[in-house]
């Protein structure tokens, strides 16, 4: 149940169903995430460092699709860490973000 304190369909309830059990609703709303770019690019950024790997690797993912170049830094390092699923995730996010912004 997502608490009262959070409003239905901002930037974060879909953060918060990142964390849901059903599969299909954490990439729903990450695909939601995308939708809502720069705005949701601070909160995705510390969900980079979740102690869940789902949400590390669709955070990641959502970072990507949105392409703000704030988030190489954070990318980079997640290139590194201990999953490789976040890890291979990381690097497809920084190529999508680099083919976005030719001018890097």
């Amino acid at each position: 149940m997502v608490p009262d304190s959070i409003e239905m369909n901002s930037v974060e309830y879909h953060l918060y169903l990142l964390k849901h059990s059903d599969i299909n609703t954490r990439w729903m709303a990450a695909r939601n995430l995308v939708d809502f770019g720069d705005e949701a690019v601070d909160l995705l950024l510390k969900r980079i460092y979740d102690n869940d790997e789902s949400v590390r690797m669709l955070a990641i993912w959502a970072l990507g699709r949105i392409g703000n170049m704030k988030a190489i830094g954070a990318l980079q390092r997640a290139a590194y860490d201990d999953s490789e699923t976040v890890q291979i995730a990381s690097r497809g996010a920084i190529d999508r973000i680099e083919r976005l912004r030719p001018d890097l």
